[in-house]
């Protein structure tokens, strides 16, 4: 065939992409998609093979412009290609550079954080200056799970044109298997050969994109290493031919930068350069802002760029949030405007996303939520070592839930395809497969983190298992590769409890291993049979000996076992030290050669740790990260807790897990609604979320900045929340907003309801606290009683029993009591340092306060000083159980205290090696919880 001849078949060719046929477009650059259906357009412009996308066109229109229907500029949590990249600004620096190496580079490495842009870069940016310049075809792939699969979907529209789609599946399996074979030099250059043979005029662009895909879904290392090499092996040779017909540009996340210089021959390619995506300063940023809405008329509320740049930290992980953020943005555009208070409404750049998935999300039937757990967890695959990462995953995994898949594709949370995810099995070919819509998803919203954080031991084991399954289908199903010993237990055991979760192919590879495991069981039964008669007598001949030479040694290494127990409990009372008791006294129990002044010494032990007074330890609830508060629920089957690991905790006493409320930054308070039914969480990631105690989302919150507090109403009708944005909200609780109070010049550390409900005090680092009223109840109309001056920071603030006194604890360790009104009372002195706690008894005749001069205080109302309570470092927390009997102080020293009213010391309860920010009695005073470091202590 001539190259006339082979241009003109070029040019009227139809190429078929999974299950659709695609060809040019009026635009210089056509990407095929996944739009279902066939489509015939003019394929003589340049094409992208092999590029499938999925994007919904956002067109809005406005009350005021009802004819006004303008596309959406912004792109959300998709990246830009071609169709708009008129929209992409702030790379032109990169762009350029790109351009440049592409005249004397054939490897060029695009390294950047997720969510910097790296695939807009390339889309949006340099393939349409390419096609610019002229004399260019474009391929594209992602490595998948089968990197030489993929790369020959690639390349056959290329190698290969004019086929069907039948041909198209029969020759990529057949050159996927070439470029596989070992025993053959060169494959990949002589494939490259024949490209250009067949398009002479031609440079080609081969555009691997999310490259750490060989890394986080090629689960085999040898098929890593061949393809690593097959591809440097071929690019190198054409840097010493200086050929540049054709380049690869690999997009990669940098945090899988360890993974590539662990491998020496790619990692030399990188030190001889590789284009790093570096964070936008802020002029790119600004463009990035405003020159999309521009283009269309649309006009920024006068300081609102400023506002958004101030949020987005100039962090390349943020662009994703930005973005989605601009989207919603443009949704509430009033005419031709974008405002600050749609700005808000939509929840900001840290909020946008969270506010729009939680939204999404709550909308679902309860039935439907526990769904939706299961489907994202499935396309998160867990990190090792590096963050979490997308996952695609298959029709056949999630069948019982694809309809709902579809509607999380509708909603823009996930995105849908059809593609080849293997070329083993025929059957396999043309899947549907379902991924979510971008990783800043996987970073930023708390539902999904908490979903990870639940399951992540069981996704862990689930990848393994699905590495060991791939290689027993390779194979050949081969006996040797299936599951035995303790991996096939711990199948079995997960078969039993979550067989929902997994797919029938993994059903089966757990099912025939066990069936080979009975079937040698079977086989092996008879000559096991036959010596043990042997065996048995040999082992009596043995034992006989062995058990007069070693029952002495036996009983005296167990007497000092329970020796060092006793020592242990008596200094810690821990909860390890009562379970290995436990276990040592079985295993006295068992031995039949303990003497008899070795059971005496043991049962007299155990007898001394059960019968022991005091708080000991019952049990220990855990979290991933530094755990701040602990809160029981009124009805004391729940208990919640919080951490810096970005999650609050719903469990039982007995350790049982109930639920994991998911935010995106450390969460600082969780507190109960009065009847128990309702939890409210507050975090550093600018929000509060309101939650059925199931689980359930009900409501997000916003604010500005961290919200610090967040407290119920005594009637459970409203919540208030504090935040470092210097105002407090108020909200219903079924997270409807109410009333903002401003007012505060400081972040807010403390609120509180009066018993009433009429009155809110808010306690700020400004050096005030601040009293406000709602009349009607409504708190609609909540106005500024008074301002409570303080010495320094305003740490904590309580309302007494009756809502007739307040008491404010501050930097300046004063202890200060008001009226309701804002009269002053008196003031309790005598701490050193900040008083960072302050409590009243149940029956409003006593108050403590905690401070960091390592004191606690007694006062009687009057003022009337009664006792100091000493600890050996700062105490952070004191409270009074519910009938007034014992109050509960902790300190840094490491230890709670109990006390009576009067001062008198109860106990000292250790156990604890770091400091201890947060205690709480149980309701009926039966249990106290202590939170330190990771980890929740039950006494």
């Amino acid at each position: 065939m001539t190259t006339e001849q082979n241009d003109k078949s070029l040019s009227n060719q139809n190429q078929t992409a999974r299950d659709l046929t695609v060809s040019g477009s009026e635009n210089p650059v056509n990407f095929v998609n996944t739009t279902e259906g066939t489509t015939s357009i003019n394929q003589s412009r340049t094409v992208i093979y092999n590029y499938y996308y999925e994007k919904q066109t956002i067109t809005t229109s406005t009350e005021e412009d009802i004819d006004d229907k303008l596309l959406c500029p912004y792109q959300g949590l998709y990246h830009f290609n071609s169709e708009n990249a008129e929209y992409f600004f702030g790379r032109e620096v990169f762009i350029e550079e790109l351009y440049e190496y592409t005249e004397t580079r054939n490897f060029i490495p695009v390294l950047g954080a997720s969510g910097s842009g790296k695939s807009s870069v390339i889309l949006a940016g340099l393939v349409p200056k390419l096609v610019k310049a002229g004399h260019w075809q474009f391929t594209h792939f992602r490595p998948g799970g089968d990197p030489f699969y993929a790369l020959a979907r690639a390349l056959i529209p290329l190698y290969a044109p004019n086929l069907n789609e039948t041909q198209l599946l029969t020759q990529t399996d057949d050159l996927s298997e070439y470029l596989k074979d070992t025993k053959k030099t060169n494959q990949l250059s002589k494939v490259f050969t024949q490209i250009q043979h067949n398009h002479p005029n031609s440079r080609t662009l081969l555009i691997a994109d999310q490259f750490e895909e060989i890394y986080t879904l090629c689960n085999d290392e040898q098929t890593r290493r061949k393809f690593l090499d097959l591809l440097l092996y071929t690019f190198r040779s054409f840097s010493k031919q200086s050929s540049l017909s054709t380049v690869l540009v690999a997009t990669m996340r940098a945090d899988f930068l360890g993974n590539v210089l662990s491998y020496p021959p790619l990692a030399d390619v990188l030190r001889n350069g590789d284009v790093k995506i570096r964070s936008m300063n802020s002029k790119e940023l600004r463009d990035v802002i405003e020159k999309p809405a521009q283009k269309l008329g649309i006009n920024f509320e006068s300081g609102l760029v400023e506002r958004i740049l101030e949020d987005v930290d100039k962090e390349p992980g943020n662009l994703p949030l930005l973005e989605f953020a601009l989207t919603e943005l443009w949704k509430q555009r009033k005419s031709k405007q974008l405002t600050h208070k749609a700005y808000e409404e939509i929840g900001q750049v840290s909020g946008a996303l969270t506010r729009y998935a939680d939204d999404k999300f709550s909308k679902l039937k309860p039935e439907e939520q526990q769904q939706v757990h299961r489907i994202f967890v499935q396309l998160v695959r867990p990190g090792e070592g590096t963050e979490d990462t997308r996952r695609v995953a298959t029709k056949a995994e999630l069948n019982q839930t694809w309809n709902l898949v579809k509607k999380l594709a509708d909603a823009r949370l996930v995105v849908t395809s059809r593609t080849v995810i293997t070329s083993e099995t025929e059957e396999n070919s043309g899947q549907e497969t379902v991924e979510v819509v971008h990783e800043a998803l996987i970073r930023n919203w708390g539902q999904l983190k908490g979903w990870m954080e639940t399951d992540r031991e069981f996704r862990a084991w689930q990848e393994r298992l699905r590495g060991f399954m791939r290689q027993w289908q390779e194979m050949g199903r081969d006996e040797g590769q299936l599951l035995r010993g303790a991996a096939l237990a711990q199948a079995q055991e997960q078969l039993k409890d979550r067989r929902d979760e997994l797919s029938e192919k993994e059903q089966e590879f757990i099912r025939e291993s066990v069936k080979f495991r009975d079937q040698k069981r079977r086989r092996n039964i008879v000559a096991v049979t036959s010596s043990f008669v042997l065996i048995s007598v040999l082992a009596g001949v043995a034992v006989f000996g062995w058990r007069r030479a070693t029952v002495n040694n036996w009983n005296t290494k167990i007497r000092n076992k329970f020796e060092s127990l006793k020592d242990s409990f008596n200094s810690t009372q821990t909860w390890d030290t009562l379970v290995n008791g436990i276990k040592l006294g079985k295993k006295l129990k068992n031995a039949g050669w303990a003497k008899p002044e070795t059971r005496l010494l043991g049962i007299d032990t155990l007898r001394e740790i059960i019968s022991t007074p005091g708080k000991m330890e019952y049990n220990r609830l855990n979290h991933d990260n530094e755990v701040i508060s602990v809160a029981f629920s009124p009805t004391e089957d729940l208990i919640a807790t919080t951490g810096s690991d970005n999650v609050a905790k719903l469990s039982k006493a007995d350790g049982t897990l109930m639920a994991i409320l998911g935010h995106g930054g450390a969460v600082y308070r969780a507190v109960f609604s009065p009847k128990g039914d309702l939890v409210a969480t507050a975090s550093k990631d600018k929000t509060a979320k309101i939650w059925k105690s199931d689980g359930t989302l009900v409501a997000t919150l916003n604010h500005d900045n961290q919200v610090t507090r967040v407290v119920f109403s005594p009637n459970g009708d409203f919540v208030a929340t504090a935040s470092k944005d210097n105002t407090a909200k108020i909200w219903k609780s079924d997270g409807t907003f109410v009333k903002t109070l401003t007012g505060h010049t400081g972040e807010l550390r403390s609120i509180a309801f009066s018993p009433k409900g009429d009155l809110i005090v808010t306690g700020s680092k400004d050096d005030t606290a601040k009293i406000w009223k709602s009349t009607d109840g409504s708190w609609v109309d909540g106005s500024l009683v008074a301002t409570l001056p303080a010495e320094g920071n305003v740490y904590d603030i309580e309302f007494s029993p009756k809502g007739d006194l307040i008491a404010t604890g501050d930097e300046g360790g004063k202890v200060k009591l008001w009226k309701p009104d804002g009269n002053a009372v008196k003031t309790l002195e005598g701490h050193e340092k900040i008083v960072f706690d302050v409590a009243f008894s149940p029956n409003g005749d006593q108050i403590a306060s905690a401070s960091f001069d390592n004191k606690v205080k007694l006062w009687k109302i009057d003022g009337t000083f009664l006792d100091t309570l000493s600890h050996a470092d700062k105490v952070y927390s004191v409270v009074y159980s519910k009938n007034g009997e014992q109050i509960a102080s902790a300190s840094e020293d490491n230890t709670v205290r109990i006390w009576k009213p009067d001062g008198t010391l109860v106990d000292t309860l250790q156990g604890h090696n770091k400091k201890i920010y947060s205690i709480a009695f149980s309701p009926k005073g039966d249990l106290i919880a202590s939170a330190s470091d990771e980890i929740v202590t039950l006494r």
